[in-house]
């Protein structure tokens, strides 16, 4: 192998090594991704064989290279090279956009410098030269990041001789990338002189022409699918047989010089000159190594012309690039003198009209306005991001969101439009993350409430105080903010009286929480009537060409007042935009397919609305969409559009709207297109609540539902099984000690549960169905209850009226004499009345009247109990029983809705875990499609506070996601409470192989990327997931001996590990934790692993002690696994095994009967009963299985019933084996001596 020397790179004072590594091939163009661990392991190969000049772009990925190098470069590699990136070529619909102007150019290098986590940027370059930016503003940008510290050097690549001469007048170019090999030479005419004179250093991309002097015609046989040379001119068909004689001829050279083909080509740049460096991309260790021999191969004269005469321009066949792609020879820019601050041409909006004509627009300058009389500033055009998340097909990448948010606000266009329905939520969450790193400061933010969204989709108004404070919280958590500029009620609750809602909002702009309130689709009346309350600055409404009712009476109310008129769906949902193939495009759930202008019967007729729009836009030279967004900007100076979209194009084309002048006659003439009878379809379906039916209840009719000070008795009237129990009832303690509840309830709940819930406060009813047909409860509920003098609240006890009279189903109440309730003091009616069906659930509402008048019957009759809560109805109800004057009389109740797990010494090692752990593999992988990440986070969460501290992943796990959500999950102090284990070993390549890797290079890479997934600083367990045979344990047990010393990792691991292996990894550094299968049925780890273990010291952790589920519910586990649910693949669970293996599961779920416990916790419980040594680590998605896995460390065995449960499943009993029979296990986990290894 070749020295790599060092060179000057040009005459700035940079140096480089004589040779580069190009990464793009690593993450993109060249077919799919290659691993990232193999990857960073070569890279780091190239730093330490000399090749320190590392080459990337943020339009490789687009992005992923960059972060793989930023990875890459972890660890003091940083400081040991020179790193280039470039700027300006990016991926637009598919399309190939160019972008030089001094925004994109910062926001560039913000994002580079992010994704590679560096500081500075060695060389800068522009990838690709836009020709509509003189190339002095793009030069003059990059300047300012030198002087800021930002960037070293500027460089320049596909960029013409007058473009160098140009930018190096405003700063040094220190270096320009352009092609250069044996079959590319034309930049040798003007441009390699033109460097030169100027002191340029030259370096030279694809110097082996894209890998074609490698191979030859053997590269294109084996291209894969998305390998974009497959496109490219030379290798057609048509010039590859030219071509490829070419490379026979470089091929036949090099075997005489004794080297490769690839080397001869290398070397012949290598001789060009000392200013040229090559950067030579591979993706393999020993191509770089070849790559690098390069330059031990001398050439004489004689030789250089010979080689060129291979290639003569005559004998090339084919362009370098299709003609759409931007070069060199298509690199000029206007002059300087052309350019000004703020506008930049817009290549982009090239569609429309039926001939396909091109329109250019320039991209107008966003002005501010005042929107509203109260002091609002925003920009002239906002942003409506609801599409980004909701309603108009699937949610698009957040990445691009976020980057298209940010380009916005660099445009001038601030104002952010948002709702806590969209998504629900995931759009204000999207919002939250776009705002980051000073961007908040720099925006109007806009979010509404008022719309919730229950199970199924059902819609509900909501503009109730409590709901308003609480939506309020919500969207400020989610935005991560602490005051919303703008909020809006989203659409108007025609039960509350508007003046409780704004009373509510004006609270909360007291409070700093909001500074002006809006409202959407309101009617004139309803904005009067809570512009009275408070002064209301914007009303958000449907105004466009086509949806126009609105002029009528709310925008001259609007105005009349002095409020803002904000207009959504400017562009009627895109359909002034591209007509009816908007429709033709539409995913399956966008909910545009079900809006009635768009239907069939109506589409039809409405499409000649857009053609003649689109004419007159061809007329005026621009889309049809910027005239009528246009249109509406010229609504007046106090309108603000706000239109959607998910697309740099697409919002370039918005702001171009702003530069679209229209004459009074040609707006009336744009008006006319859509007169009111031309447009066929109403904007919603009747069902939706428009500004139409929002007129809102009296004040006067208003009482908060209850109207009273404090609930005597308050349930929790479901339990909450994401939520520790602890949590909700803490919450309630606080509030009975604020005098808003005087006592404590719980409804429908275990007896696990109200024990924990009366250790944090005294309990002092439950209520549960209780009656002649319902006695469940009896068995353990009840005695729980009386046990801790906890009262007992039966409700249905007539068994929802069936006990009365039958069918019949009489009402039959009786009267009652008081009694105490609980031990707590709440005195009661030895009866109560249950008022739900007075309301709701029972049939439609009862007239209130009659109701009130029961009610009031009942205290008299002395049932003063009264049952209701906010779910019925919703809430009308309790507005109900708060109506009549009986409260000094009635006594309110309102719905509201473990074994200990010790600790033990894992291994000798001083690692301390819970008794039992938590497996975490089927949140993410295997066990079917991932569940809901916040459901995970709550369960694990639940799992620390339960005591289950002992957490469970691998980087194979997803790959990656389940590390990526335990990351999550660690977040807010919750790291510092629990064991973390993750291993390293299995990599699955692209085709879906599995490959057991141990080698140093690998370990170490897999270790810094299980630490980021993880967002933590050091791993406390890092297994071998499973062992490499090719690697000496030694020398894998090394480099984690070395991640010990490091403080990566605490305690080492192995799993599936042979007792040999152990004893030889043990002998390198001590072993704290073997993992290994151990369960009633896979017991052979008994005979040799488990004892070598306890030997040495050495804590064993049993995975799969349910038998992969099977011992919590038998063969209907297998009726219920989902498709990809690797465990039907498993022997055990295939017909010819099943059959007899279900006796096993029978058996142990009789014994489990007869121990008043599961099945489940008896399988485990045999596990605890190993020794003290042994920590099981079931795994489960679900919070009830937790609890249920958690109350197995109470069940205790006798040596007899340990004997019994054994036969159950004894050898000869348990057909089929653990895996399938190529699966690496500890049965096949031996290792080749260390004299075998041989460092490379």
């Amino acid at each position: 192998m070749a020295k790599v020397g060092r060179m000057k790179l040009g005459s700035q004072g940079l140096e480089v090594s004589q040779q580069g590594l190009g990464c793009m091939g690593m993450s993109a163009f060249y077919g799919p991704p290659k691993p990232e661990p193999d990857m960073i392991s070569l890279i780091h190969h190239a730093v330490q064989s000399g090749v320190t000049f590392l080459d990337t772009s943020d339009v490789y990925g687009p992005h992923t290279n960059e972060i793989l190098l930023g990875k890459a470069l972890k660890g003091g590699i940083r400081e040991k090279v020179e790193l280039a990136t470039k700027f300006g070529a990016t991926y637009s619909e598919g399309k190939f956009v160019v972008r030089g102007d001094p925004a994109y150019v910062r926001a560039a290098c913000e994002g580079s410098l992010k994704r590679l986590d560096i500081d500075c940027i060695d060389l800068y370059y522009q990838h690709r030269i836009d020709t509509s930016v003189p190339v002095e503003v793009t030069i003059g940008e990059l300047k300012k990041l030198v002087e800021e510290g930002k960037i070293k050097y500027i460089g320049l690549s596909e960029a013409s001789a007058s473009t160098i001469r140009r930018a190096h007048a405003v700063h040094p170019i220190t270096a320009v990338q352009l092609e250069w090999s044996l079959w590319s030479r034309d930049v040798e005419e003007d441009i390699i002189p033109t460097c030169r004179e100027l002191g340029i250093g030259i370096v030279a991309y694809s110097p082996l022409g894209r890998g074609f002097l490698s191979s030859g015609s053997k590269l294109i046989e084996n291209l894969p699918e998305g390998d974009y040379r497959k496109n490219m001119p030379r290798f057609q068909p048509e010039n590859l047989e030219a071509n490829k004689t070419i490379f026979e001829r470089v091929n036949e050279m090099a075997a005489k010089k004794g080297c490769t083909p690839s080397q001869l080509a290398l070397a012949w740049v290598h001789h060009q000159g000392n200013d040229v460096c090559p950067i030579p991309g591979t993706t393999k260790v020993e191509n770089f190594n070849q790559n690098i021999a390069a330059l031990s191969v001398k050439l004489t004269p004689q030789e250089m012309t010979e080689l060129e005469s291979f290639a003569a321009t005559d004998a090339v066949k084919g362009d370098r690039y299709p003609e759409n792609i931007t070069t060199w020879k298509k690199a000029n820019t206007p002059p300087l003198s052309s350019w000004k601050p703020g506008i930049q041409i817009d290549r982009h909006i090239l569609h429309h009209s039926l001939e396909a004509q091109h329109h250019t627009t320039a991209m107008a300058k966003v002005g501010r306005m005042k929107l509203g009389s109260q002091g609002l500033e925003v920009s002239q055009q906002g942003l409506g991001c609801m599409g980004m998340s909701a309603f108009y097909g699937p949610p698009k990448p957040e990445p691009d969101m976020i980057s298209l948010i940010h380009y916005a606000a660099q445009s001038g266009v601030t104002f952010l439009d948002t709702s806590d329905v969209y998504g629900p939520h995931t759009n204000e969450i999207l919002l939250g993350k776009a705002l980051k790193g000073g961007v908040r400061e720099k925006v109007e933010l806009a979010t509404k409430f008022g719309i919730s969204m229950s199970d199924g989709f059902k819609v509900e108004i909501r503009g109730d105080p409590s709901y308003v404070r609480a939506a309020c919280e919500g969207s400020l958590k989610r935005l991560d903010i602490d005051c919303i500029d703008l909020y809006y009620q989203h659409r108007i609750d025609t039960r509350v009286p508007i003046e409780v809602t704004i009373g509510e909002l004006k609270k909360l702009v007291e409070e700093g929480k909001i500074k002006y309130i809006g409202l959407s689709e309101a009617s004139a009346s309803t904005i009067r009537r809570a512009h009275a309350v408070h002064p209301i600055t914007a009303v958000q409404l449907e105004w466009s060409l086509w949806s126009r009712d609105v002029e009528e009476e709310i925008v001259p109310t609007c105005r009349e007042l002095g409020i803002g008129i904000v207009a959504y769906s400017p562009l009627g949902r895109g359909f002034l935009s591209s007509g009816t193939k908007l429709i033709e495009n539409l995913s399956e759930n966008d909910f545009r397919k079900y809006m009635p202008r768009f239907q069939p019967e109506n589409l039809e007729k409405n499409k000649t609305i857009f053609e003649r729009v689109n004419e007159m836009a061809a007329k005026k030279g621009c889309t049809p969409s910027q005239l009528a967004l246009a249109w509406v900007h010229h609504q007046g100076n106090d309108v603000c559009p706000i239109p959607g979209t998910t697309k740099i194009d697409n919002l370039n084309q918005n702001i171009g709207a702003l530069s679209v002048k229209l004459t009074p006659q040609e707006m009336t003439e744009l008006e006319s297109f859509a007169a009111a009878d031309a447009v066929k379809g109403d904007r919603y379906a009747s069902d939706i609540t428009t500004w139409k039916n929002s007129d809102t209840p009296p004040l006067s009719s208003w009482k908060d539902r209850l109207d009273i000070d404090c609930i005597d008795l308050y349930y929790q009237h479901r339990i909450d099984t994401r939520v520790p129990i602890e949590i909700t009832i803490g919450e309630l303690k606080k509030l009975v000690e604020e005098g808003k509840i005087k006592y404590i309830g719980l409804s429908e709940v275990s007896a696990s549960t109200i024990r924990r819930a009366h250790a944090v406060h005294p309990i002092s009813a439950v209520q549960l169905e209780w009656s002649l047909w319902s006695r469940d409860a009896e068995e353990e509920v009840i005695p729980t209850c009386r046990e801790l003098g906890i009262g007992i609240v039966a409700y249905n006890p007539l068994g929802r009226g069936f006990l009365s009279s039958g069918t019949k189903l009489l009402e039959n109440l009786s009267e009652g004499d008081l009694r105490q309730l609980g031990s707590q003091g709440l005195e009661v009616s030895q009866q109560g009345l249950g008022c739900m069906g007075m309301s709701a659930v029972y049939g439609p509402p009862k007239p209130e009247p009659d109701m009130v008048a029961l009610i009031q019957h009942a205290v008299q009759s002395g049932v003063t109990f009264l049952d209701t809560a906010d779910v019925y109805g919703p809430h009308t109800n309790e507005i109900l029983i708060g109506k009549d004057d009986f409260r000094k009389q009635a006594h309110h109740h309102h719905n509201t809705a473990m074994a200990k797990v010790g600790r033990m010494k894992l291994g000798s090692q001083g690692l301390e875990v819970s008794q039992q752990g938590l497996g975490c593999m089927g949140m993410s992988a295997y066990y079917g499609p991932p569940k809901p990440e916040p459901d995970m986070v709550a369960l694990i969460h639940h799992a620390v506070q339960s005591g289950v501290t002992f957490l469970d992943t691998s980087d194979v796990y997803g790959p990656h996601t389940n590390e990526i959500l335990i990351g999550k999950a660690l977040s807010g102090g919750v790291r510092e409470k629990v064991e973390l284990a993750t291993k390293f070993g299995i990599r699955i390549s692209d085709d879906g192989k599995y490959e057991n890797r141990g080698d140093p290079s690998y370990v170490r890479a897999a270790c810094e990327g299980s630490l980021k997934r993880l967002d933590i600083d050091c791993i406390d367990l890092y297994y071998q997931h499973r062992i490499d045979t090719r690697v000496p344990i030694e020398i894998t047990t090394g480099e984690l001996k070395k991640l010990v010393e490091e403080g990566k990792i605490k305690y080492i691991g192995l799993s599936e590990a042979s007792a040999s292996t152990i004893r030889r990894a043990h002998a390198v550094h001590p072993i704290s934790a073997v993992q290994l299968e151990w369960s009633l049925w896979s017991r052979d780890v008994e005979e040799e692993v488990i004892p070598t273990c306890r030997e040495l010291g050495i804590g064993i952790v049993a995975y799969s002690p349910l038998g992969c589920g099977f011992f919590s519910s038998g063969s209907k586990l297998l009726d219920n696994l989902s498709q990809d649910d690797f465990r039907k693949a498993l022997p055990k669970f295939q017909p010819e095994n099943l059959e007899s293996n279900k006796t096993i599961f029978e058996r142990v779920n009789e014994m489990a009967s007869k121990k008043g416990c599961t099945p489940s916790q008896l399988a485990l419980a045999w596990l605890h009963h190993q020794g003290n040594d042994v920590c099981p680590i079931p795994g489960t998605t679900k919070l009830e299985n937790l609890n249920n896995n958690i109350g197995a460390v109470s069940v205790k065995l006798t040596p007899q019933e340990m004997t019994e449960l054994e036969s159950f499943a004894a050898a000869g009993v348990v057909k089929g084996g653990r895996y399938a029979g190529d699966l690496i296990t500890w049965r096949n986990s031996d290792t080749p001596p260390l004299s075998s290894w041989n460092v490379v």
